[in-house]
């Protein structure tokens, strides 16, 4: 009796412990990343050198129980919590194999954002993606982009 009442309050204790980590860890995967399915491809940005550290990453991702495809531009570090032109954007395209990317659906989110541009969501099992992020950190003239070129992550 004695043991099974041992064995009971360490598994209690190890139980409670683990609930306030996942709880923290899905809030904080929420914030990082608004997409459903696998992570595709990460594509960092970076401010000016001497500063060092990356402001941000564009994210994409594929869902393939649902065939979608989504994309989100991030803040990173410095640029955290901090209100700026933040944009998304994602194309699908008509070919199926790497290469050239013509245009069937383009899905984009901009605004002056303090966490994330998007999620961008568009259905494209079987074709290939195109994917832009863009910021700018000290208006027009800071404008920075980065991307996953056309006919990229096809299938």
């Amino acid at each position: 009796m004695r043991v099974r009442s041992i064995l009971l309050a360490a598994a209690t204790a190890l139980a409670t412990a683990a609930i306030p980590v996942a709880s923290a860890s899905t809030a904080d995967a929420a914030m990082i990343a608004p997409c459903r399915g696998y992570l595709i491809s990460s594509v960092p940005w970076f401010g000016l050198i001497h500063e060092g550290g990356d402001r941000g990453e564009l994210r994409v991702y594929y869902d393939p129980a649902t065939g979608n495809n989504c994309a989100a531009m991030q803040h990173l570090n410095s640029t955290y919590g901090k209100r700026m032109y933040t944009s998304v954007s994602l194309t699908i395209c008509r070919e199926s194999r790497p290469g050239t990317c013509t245009p069937l659906t383009t899905r984009t989110d901009a605004g002056n954002y303090a966490y994330y541009a998007g999620p961008v969501t568009a259905y494209g099992k079987g074709r290939c993606i195109q994917v832009v992020g863009r910021t700018s950190l000290m208006g027009a003239q800071g404008s920075l982009s980065v991307g996953v070129p056309g006919g990229a992550h096809c299938g």
